[in-house]
């Protein structure tokens, strides 16, 4: 496998585990907090939202930045993110925060600006497995395998997260972001820089309506909601 798809496989392991790892964390820590049911899941739906809203303007920005700046952007500020959860948390354990106050921030972070970052990564790794390939076949390969790392991280994410907040939620979420920090460490040791292209972008935008995509996004929709 060529060391840069490699790394981007990698990378995109890294993210998924720290987005699935909340989905153990996120419950018990949100009773901790007294947070009901539906706010510990509108923590989740809002970052999920919030990446699908913003995905088509890290799009537009892959062509002039080049995918490595975008993915290095994505994966500092996941960081941030969850180190910045880790403070929430420790001051809505330790009582300085009040449930409300936490809630918000939480919403605030974890649910928008997380998922600002989120759709970042997912952008500026197929824009980068796009301009790393140059066939059909070897690019479909690629997004093939991208999707396999998609998958590791989803059935890992959870089993870290939930082993992790053994020893605490604020270590927990602390702990994270490590990885994500070391697929940065790969970004820029292994990822080519790429230039981006100043040339403006079409400016003709792709409905989701599209005959051509259309039918591949209710396919994913209906596969996702389980």
């Amino acid at each position: 496998m060529n060391p840069t798809l490699r790394a981007l496989c990698l990378v995109r392991a890294a993210l998924i585990v720290g987005q699935a790892s909340i989905f153990a964390i996120l419950p018990p820590l949100g009773r901790e907090l007294g947070f009901s049911e539906v706010s510990i899941g509108l923590i989740v739906t809002l970052s999920s939202g919030t990446a699908f809203l913003v995905s088509p303007w890290w799009g537009r920005r892959v062509g002039p930045w080049g995918p490595r700046r975008v993915l290095m952007t994505a994966l500092v500020g996941s960081s941030a993110c969850f180190f910045a959860m880790a403070g929430i948390t420790a001051l809505g354990l330790s009582g300085i925060a009040s449930t409300t106050q936490a809630l918000v921030l939480m919403l605030a972070v974890r649910g928008v600006v997380f998922g600002v970052f989120l759709a970042a990564g997912m952008v500026a790794i197929y824009g980068a497995v796009s301009a790393l390939t140059a066939t059909d076949k070897a690019r479909i390969a690629g997004f093939a395998l991208v999707q396999v790392a998609y998958g590791v991280g989803s059935v890992t994410g959870p089993l870290v997260g939930g082993f992790l907040a053994g020893f605490g939620f604020v270590l927990a979420l602390a702990t994270v972001p490590l990885l994500t920090l070391g697929g940065l460490i790969l970004v820029l040791t292994i990822v080519p820089v790429t230039h981006g292209d100043p040339t403006p972008q079409s400016t003709t935008r792709l409905s989701p309506l599209d005959p051509r995509i259309f039918p591949y996004l209710v396919i994913i929709f209906v596969a996702l909601i389980p």
